[in-house]
């Protein structure tokens, strides 16, 4: 696929935009909104096959992550379509859809921030419940518990953070949990990938049965092509990147539609490579965005 071009967010609009059936290749069962750091979110498809092997992919990214038999999760997912609501749903859902495997056996509450704004006591009986895993950006979270607490809830506390949307620094989330494991959302994919418990980062699986392959554009290349728009990047396989940060170029295995060479606008630093567990990447914070969540309105999963 290297010799593919690269596709950007406005392109893959455009496509949709000026006729959404024509690149299909299976038909969809769900359509859904992925977010775009910077940009405005895009429309992707997902075929029944897709869900069904995210369901899979699911279960064991969940557990490494730290979610256990027991769990009780407090998703404060978002509203709309947007993709970050198969978070609670592949919880709640991956026992039915995968077969021959212990179950997750989490219980699920969801919560939607904007919801809450509005009436602040629908905090009062998640919170009762006393949530174990948190799910959800960082923003929405702490405009959950800030509505808690003025609906008189109890302090939250939890174990375990995962967290979606935008890079934000630990101390940000430090009051609300105990440990905090990172989720990526990738276009194509619709279930995440996520870090393991006591590890920075995200890891993205290798190999000939891996959903995706990944690439990395260099600082300096992204640097000059954003200096001089006539100017082509090139990129790395991930693999070869050890060390070196840049912005994220994935290819995804969507049985809808392909997805080749898409630019995330995902600046990230590649920290391992390893023929066994995948190639794990630090998401990097925008040094222009705010010290909280970053623009939550225009990235929310």
């Amino acid at each position: 696929m290297s010799g593919a071009p690269f596709l950007t967010a406005w392109e893959w609009r455009r496509r949709v935009r000026r006729d959404p059936g024509r690149a299909l290749i299976e038909p969809p069962a769900l359509w859904a909104l992925q977010p775009v750091p910077g940009d405005d979110p895009i429309w992707i498809p997902f075929a029944r096959q897709d869900i069904l092997d995210a369901a899979r992919r699911a279960r064991t990214m969940f557990r490494e992550a730290g979610i256990r038999d027991g769990d009780v999760v407090l998703s404060v997912a978002p509203e709309g379509p947007w993709v970050g609501n198969a978070v609670p749903a592949l919880i709640a859902g991956v026992d039915a859809l995968t077969t021959g495997e212990p179950p997750l056996g989490a219980e699920v509450l969801p919560l939607s921030a904007l919801t809450v704004s509005f009436k602040q006591d629908l905090t009062l009986f998640p919170f009762a419940r006393s949530p174990t895993v948190l799910v959800g950006t960082a923003a929405d979270l702490l405009a959950v518990a800030a509505a808690a607490r003025t609906a008189g809830a109890p302090t939250l506390r939890s174990r375990l953070l995962l967290l979606t949307g935008p890079a934000v620094e630990e101390a940000i989330t430090r009051d609300l949990v105990d440990e905090r494991v990172d989720l990526l959302y990738l276009p194509g994919a619709f279930a995440p990938f996520g870090g393991r418990r006591g590890e920075e980062g995200v890891w993205l699986p290798t190999g000939a049965e891996a959903p995706l392959e990944a690439e990395l554009i260099p600082d300096e290349e992204w640097g000059r092509a954003t200096q001089d728009p006539a100017h082509r990047p090139w990129a790395l396989p991930l693999s070869a990147a050890l060390g070196r940060s840049g912005e994220l170029v994935v290819s995804v295995r969507n049985h809808a539609v392909p997805i080749v060479r898409f630019r995330t606008q995902e600046r990230v630093r590649v920290v391992e490579v390893s023929a066994t567990r995948g190639i794990r990447v630090e998401r990097l914070r925008d040094p222009q965005a705010p010290a909280g969540d970053g623009d939550a309105l225009a990235y929310r999963s």
